[in-house]
C-alpha cells in the first residue's frame, strides 16, 4: 500500500535494527504508557489512578534510573496533560519535565493532541533550547487515531495509488482511505522527525514502539499475530542489523 515507506526506509538503514516478534504490554495507550513508565506488566489495574502510583516512583520506574546516569528526563505527549492523569502520574514517577499540548500554543490538532509534525517540531525546539545536556525523551503521538481529521490530502497522501492497491471490494470505502492515510502521515512525520533528529544529534539512540494492536484490522479476520503484534524499532548510535538476536521477543516492559 506504501503508507509505511518511512519507517520501512529507517529500519533498512544500517544502523537500525526491528524485532517483528512484540506484544504490546495491554489493550489500551494507557497500559503502553505505565509499562515504559513504571516497567511494570499490565495486571488490569490502572496504575494512573491508584495513590501509590503518585506517592513515590516505583523501584522500577524508567525516568529516576535514567536520572540516576545523569540524564535529564522528559515525557512528550500530544494530547492534554488530564488524559488519564498522564501529567501528574508521569511526573509522580520520576520525569522532571511534561510536555503536553497546553504547552505548544494554538496548534492544529484533534480532541486527543496536536498534530505529529507540530509535536515532533515542539520536542526539537524544547532540546535546542535546553542545550547539549543528556536527555531520555519519552514521546506519545496521537495522529494515527480517530476521529481522523487530519487533511491527510492536503498533506500529500495520494489516495487514488492506495485505492488502486486495495482489494476491489474495499477501493470504495473513503473511511477506509482516510484511515490509511493517517497511517501513511504518521508513519512519514515519524521518519522525518528521526532523521532531523539524527542529523542534530548523531550520537542518539531512538526506539520506536506501537502502543497496543487490536483496534484496526483491514483483514476482518485476522491471524492472532496479525491482530496483536506491534512494531519494535530501534535505530542509532551503536545500533546494527543484529543487535536484535533473530529469536528477540518482548514487550513494553522489556525495553528500558
Amino acid at each position: 500500500l506504501h503508507i509505511a515507506d518511512g519507517m520501512r526506509s529507517v529500519i533498512a538503514e544500517d544502523d537500525s535494527d526491528y524485532c517483528p516478534t512484540f506484544l504490546p504490554n495491554g489493550a489500551s495507550t494507557v497500559s503502553a504508557v505505565t509499562g515504559v513508565v513504571t516497567g511494570f506488566a499490565d495486571a488490569n489495574l490502572y496504575l494512573t489512578t491508584m495513590p501509590e502510583s503518585f506517592a513515590e516512583p516505583y523501584p522500577t520506574a524508567s525516568a529516576p534510573q535514567f536520572q540516576k546516569l545523569g540524564y535529564t528526563t522528559n515525557f512528550w505527549y500530544a494530547g492534554p496533560a488530564t488524559w488519564e492523569r498522564i501529567g501528574a502520574f508521569t511526573q509522580a514517577q520520576g520525569f522532571e519535565h511534561f510536555y503536553s499540548r497546553g504547552d505548544y500554543g494554538d496548534v492544529p490538532g484533534s480532541v486527543w493532541g496536536c498534530e505529529d509534525e507540530v509535536l515532533y517540531e515542539k520536542i526539537l525546539d524544547g532540546l535546542e533550547a535546553a542545550g547539549d545536556a543528556p536527555s531520555y525523551n519519552v514521546i506519545l503521538n496521537a495522529s494515527n487515531h480517530s476521529p481522523y481529521d487530519v487533511d491527510v490530502d492536503e498533506k500529500g497522501f495520494d489516495r487514488e495509488q492506495v485505492r488502486a492497491a486495495l482489494p476491489a471490494e474495499a477501493q470504495g470505502d473513503e473511511h477506509l482511505l482516510t484511515e490509511l492515510g493517517h497511517y501513511w502521515y504518521a508513519d512519514r512525520e515519524l521518519a522525518k522527525f528521526v532523521r532531523a533528529a539524527k542529523a542534530k544529534y548523531p550520537d542518539s539512540l531512538f526506539v520506536i514502539v506501537g502502543d497496543h494492536g487490536d483496534r484496526y484490522n483491514i483483514d476482518k479476520t485476522p491471524t492472532t499475530y496479525e491482530r496483536y503484534g506491534i512494531p519494535f524499532v530501534i535505530t542509532g548510535q551503536g545500533v546494527h542489523k543484529g543487535t536484535l538476536l533473530a529469536d528477540s521477543a518482548g514487550s513494553q516492559i522489556d525495553i528500558v
